[in-house]
């Protein structure tokens, strides 16, 4: 403890064997699209000018523990089996690792180097298997020293000697904090931490009067001018930035503050961190801005959202927009419906929105479920996480179908969004942490923290799926992606199989029986090809890939497609596949069919044709969560219906409102419930989980039917 004052990623073995081989700096710029009219949004690029996406996973929950030293891991080799794992089973590319303020600053004007070595240590082993990695200062509620020794839940972040020097009140929250989150709300001393922090509060300490945000960039300064000394020129590629805070909050009502908070004082900060990065040789990595905590909250009358378009002067360059999203509806108790296919298309549509107008690109931070409640309903792990990465990388925003409903088919153009899942933790049910000190509260199980269980992983072994985690996605773009859909055809927890979609081309329905991933760029920017993750689960010679050349095997000898083995065996392959053409509007293509039988020989054809015409190949299938989506099969129906609905806590309101040529009757679950006219609506009353289904069906013609709406 020091007292101080005042290319990306190539594939293959030699990934592994020489980082510097690989290692190609990043850069944030504009990328340009040529379609039925121009397209530009923000995104990432390599050396060589491919796109990159990024896939990747928090390194974690053990950064908030005092009994982990506020590390991810315990020690370095922990660590490097920690990132060989991910690399193994995720083919990770990108790394948010968590550090604490807590163990970077334990006293005023002092700076712990010997935690800032292990830090770097472990860094380095993410970084040997060839990932990126962005620092971040986790926070939550603020500090664990706003908690006592009986309190229900407890914190991270502000060191001790913070929360001492300051101004505090004594009561928390108790039973009305009936999970950890509702300490953000209802907790008076946590709501003081966060607005001592953005209000620069006076502390006391040792050393005299200091002001608390200053202490914490006083330490990230000492911080980052330390760590940059510790990691060669080769490995500094990797390094893409910092996060400073997560999941910022005012600590005070945020619906009538958002603009205020955006604009005075979360964003200031953040032009602060860019100070201090430009001042201490971290001017090439970026600051990692995540929103209002509360921006985008799905929570209901609790935490209502703000929504953002509130930062009136928007920086040039040096931020990646860095939100969370998690289901808060369903996490608390005002969603009680069971995810179905494109559930969080506008969710995720609307942090596209964001980025849009922040311009900045867009990772995800955070994203996930925790592991109980695995049985296939509204808290289902597997369903909420298959659901989110389907809506990071498909929507059907620009799609409406006749008389307002809903198409199936997939937007041709949708900006992929990167992201980092919460989280990858080999001490899952190994913890040994005493909650607030108290040796009689010792949390053991899962997180290790207020009751937490997200891991993906168990020592070696991974806590569920692989078809939910271990995925196909495009780590480099040899042009600008257009579209990139993998469908998983994996296993919820009950054991459905969440069989959400085919290719469907010229009249055929093709591979819904099967994992497959599509892949759509336009232009070549770079005589690298494109690379994309297929995952250990599937075997090479299962993998078949349609370009416009036709069908390619593993074994199959071709100039532009090649299969490449990840880490060696058992670590998953990278498909490369170059452009057959240079012109910059040309569109190619890459579907991967895993474990298909049967291919028709004019696949190749019938892909083009649809690629060329801008029409997406990929169609949603089975149940949607919108009731307003056209059925599958497409039909006609003699009674066209919409259907809004309502929610409050268990109960809903389904409002009809129905067109016909004739007068009709109302079905409830078969059984006849009302007369009406041929256009009419009404509204209907039913418990969230009970499950309803709604048809309407013409009074003179028994079989003249509406649709099925079905609610859970």
């Amino acid at each position: 403890m020091a007292r101080l004052h005042g290319s990306l990623l190539a594939a293959g073995c030699a990934l592994v064997l020489n980082v510097a081989q690989a290692a190609n700096p990043l850069s944030i710029g504009t990328k340009t699209l040529h379609l039925d009219t121009q397209r530009s949004d923000p995104a990432f690029f390599d050396a060589s000018g491919r796109e990159v996406i990024f896939h990747g996973w928090n390194v974690s929950g053990s950064v908030k523990l005092a009994s982990r030293g506020f590390k991810p891991f315990d020690n370095t080799a922990d660590a490097e089996r920690a990132f060989g794992l991910m690399r193994q089973y995720t083919g990770a590319n990108l790394v948010r690792f968590t550090l604490g303020w807590e163990g970077t600053h334990p006293q005023v004007d002092t700076l712990d180097t010997a935690y800032l070595d292990a830090i770097a240590e472990q860094v380095k082993a993410a970084i040997a298997e060839g990932m990126f990695v962005f620092l971040d200062y986790h926070t939550d509620l603020y500090s664990r020293h706003l908690f006592g020794p009986t309190d229900l839940h407890t914190g991270n972040g502000a060191p001790r000697w913070i929360i001492e020097g300051g101004d505090y009140p004594q009561a928390g929250c108790g039973v009305l904090c009936f999970s950890w989150s509702m300490n953000t709300i209802l907790n008076g001393r946590v709501r003081a931490g966060y607005r001592n922090f953005w209000d620069n509060a006076p502390v006391y300490t040792l050393a005299g009067e200091r002001r608390v945000q200053d202490e914490f960039l006083w330490q990230l300064r000492e911080s980052l001018l330390y760590l940059k000394d510790k990691f060669s020129a080769d490995e500094w590629h990797f390094i893409l930035g910092v996060q400073p805070f997560n999941e910022p909050t005012y600590g005070r009502g945020h619906v009538d503050r958002a603009d205020e908070f955006d604009n005075d004082k979360l964003w200031p900060f953040y032009r602060k961190v860019r100070a201090v990065m430009d001042e201490t040789g971290w001017q090439q990595q970026w600051v990692y801005a995540e929103p209002l905590v509360f921006w985008h909250t799905n929570a209901g009358f609790f935490t209502p959202p703000t929504g953002g378009h509130y930062l009136r002067d928007i920086p040039e360059s040096g931020y990646v927009f860095a939100p969370h999203f998690y289901d808060a509806a369903r996490m608390g108790v005002s969603n009680f419906n069971r995810v179905e296919n494109a559930d969080y298309f506008p969710d995720i549509d609307y942090v596209r929105d964001e980025t849009r107008f922040l311009q900045m690109p867009v990772v995800i931070g955070e994203f996930g479920m925790w592991l109980h409640d695995q049985n296939g309903g509204a808290k289902d792990y597997a369903r909420i996480v298959n659901a989110t990465y389907q809506a990071m990388e498909a929507s059907d925003v620009e799609r409406a179908g006749k008389a307002g409903r809903l198409d199936r088919r997939l937007d041709f153009y949708t900006l992929t969004v990167s992201g980092t899942q919460w989280h990858w933790d080999i001490y899952k049910d190994q913890h040994h942490e005493l909650r607030n000190g108290n040796p009689a509260l010792v949390m053991q199980k899962g997180d290790g923290w207020n009751d937490e269980d997200f891991s993906a992983i168990k020592g070696d072994q991974l806590t569920v799926g692989a078809d939910i985690v271990s995925r196909i996605y495009p780590r480099a773009v040899q042009g600008r992606l257009v579209n990139f859909f993998y469908h998983p055809l994996a296993k919820d927890g009950a054991g459905k199989v969440m069989d959400w979609a085919a290719i469907d081309t010229h009249g055929q329905r093709l591979f819904a029986n099967v994992p497959f991933a599509l892949v759509t760029w336009q232009g070549t920017h770079s005589d690298l090809p494109t690379e994309i993750f297929i995952p250990p689960q599937f075997a090479a010679q299962d993998i078949r890939v349609i370009t416009r050349q036709g069908v390619w095997q593993a074994g199959d000898v071709s100039s532009s497609i090649a299969l490449l083995e990840d880490r060696g065996a058992g670590g998953g392959h990278v498909l490369q596949v170059s452009a057959d053409s240079a012109a910059e509007a040309d569109l190619h293509f890459a579907l991967i069919v895993l474990g298909a039988q049967d291919i028709p020989a004019q696949l190749s054809g019938w892909l083009a044709a649809d690629i060329d015409a801008l029409r997406h190949p990929v169609f949603l299938t089975g149940r949607m969560a919108n009731p307003n989506y056209v059925e599958d099969p497409q039909q006609d129906y003699a009674v066209e219906v919409q259907a809004k609905t309502l929610q409050f806590l268990v109960l809903r309101q389904v409002t009809l409102n129905w067109q016909s040529d004739a007068p009709v009757t109302v079905f409830r679950n078969g059984k006849r419930v009302m007369e009406g006219a041929a256009s009419g609506k009404q509204a209907f009353f039913s418990l969230v989980g009970r499950g309803d289904q709604f048809r309407i069906c013409q009074q003179t013609q028994a079989d003249a039917c509406s649709r099925v709406l079905t609610f859970h």
